[in-house]
């Protein structure tokens, strides 16, 4: 069965952004990305703790982690990664 897929202008920005920060090492697209969802994050954080600062601190270090989650030993992003 082949059923063509419907993607929403946002879903393909971010297949777009993904595929330039693993084929092309591209951290400014890695950066862009995690900006489009740091508020949805730090809101979700913030529901869970109720504390501002911790959450702007927990969403600041989990990009950081993600980030490093992603990058090979070279320091480059990972494409399995996606």
């Amino acid at each position: 069965m082949n059923k063509k897929r419907n993607f929403s202008k946002k879903a393909l920005r971010d297949f777009e952004l993904i595929d330039l920060a693993t084929t092309s090492n591209d951290q400014n697209a890695f950066k862009k990305l995690m900006n489009n969802y740091k508020s949805s994050i730090y809101f979700t954080i913030l529901k869970m703790i109720n504390n501002t600062d911790d959450a702007e601190d927990l969403t600041n270090v989990g990009s950081g982690y993600y980030y490093l989650e992603l990058t090979d030993d070279n320091g480059c992003i990972a494409q399995e990664s996606f």
